[in-house]
Parts: structure tokens; sequence; C-alpha cells
């Protein structure tokens, strides 16, 4: 089984990353401590019984500190969530919805990405599909989108004639 020692043998690589970086590790090793759907934290975090190595005593304080950070990344994230019932009251997670969709790296990467632009800076009546597509890392689409409610906006604003569009319609509406 892979451990998060062997995905990381270094505390000091550990303690490096940003929380968001040490949650995508952590969120790779989840399936393989899957138990009916669940799993507990604690049993990726330390070693098997009576399994070694391990990190240094003198650097666990620290250890465990990036950890709970990286797991409290990713529940505010709804990457895992508490499973339900008494199981989730005694430290059981389950994966979220949207962590099912992040299955590659370039997935998490570009959702991550898509945290550091705050959905509420764009506008309220592109925001729902702009922002998904931004956030799935469909550029091409969210842009098109935007572009494409610009160009109604200004429709509507103009009035133009049926035939105008594009590069055409823009010139007439700011003529």
């Amino acid at each position: 089984m892979t451990t998060l020692f062997a995905q990381i043998p270094d505390a000091d690589v550990l303690l490096s990353l940003a929380p968001e970086q040490l949650g995508k590790v952590l969120l790779r090793l989840v399936p393989r401590y899957m138990n009916n759907g669940m799993f507990h934290a604690q049993s990726i975090n330390q070693p098997a019984q009576g399994h070694l190595p391990w990190y240094p005593a003198f650097k666990r304080g620290e250890v465990d500190i990036a950890l709970q950070e990286a797991w409290l990344w990713l529940q505010l994230n709804l990457l895992v969530v508490p499973a339900s019932g008494t199981n989730g009251s005694n430290g059981w997670f389950s994966l979220g919805r949207r962590a099912r969709a992040l299955d590659t790296d370039a997935a998490f990467d570009a959702f991550t990405s898509a945290l550091k632009f705050p959905r509420e800076l764009v506008h309220p009546r592109i925001r729902d599909k702009v922002w998904l597509r931004f956030a799935e890392g469909d550029l091409a689409a969210a842009v098109l989108h935007a572009f494409h409610q610009v160009e109604v906006r200004v429709r509507e604003a103009a009035q133009p004639d049926a035939t105008d569009i594009g590069v055409n319609l823009m010139r007439k509406a700011f003529n």
C-alpha cells in the first residue's frame, strides 16, 4: 500500500508544501484507504502499526500541523466531507462530489487555480456558467460564453439591425 511517507519521505519537503499541495497528495492516497466508501484521516496520517520509517520525532509536531491544515483545506473546499451518521461523528470521511471530478492532476490544478479567482468577481449574469467552466479548466468555453453574453447585452441596449453581429455590432453600438 502506498503511504504518505512513501510519497513524501522528507519531512522538510512535506513542511514546504502549501495546504492545497499537500491536500492534493492526501486526496490521491484516499482511495487506497477507503472502506465501505469511507476513510479515516488518521489511517493516512500515521504509519501502519509497527511499520517504520516515519518522520523524525522532533519534526512530528510540525508535520501534524501541516497535515491538519491540508485536511482542513480539503474540507473547506468540499473535497472531503464527514461520513453520514455516527461514522462522521467518529472522524470518518467520504469523498465529496467535487473530489470525484478531480481525478487527474490537471483537473485538481485547474480547480485550485480557479479558487484564486473569486466567483463573486464575475458579473452575476454570467457567473454560474463562466466560473464553472473556468473552475473545470475549460478557459476557451468560459471566455466564449462571457463574450457571447457581452454581445447579447450590447444587442439589447443598442437595438441594432438583426444582421449586425460581432465587430459590426460593436461599431454601431459604440459609434
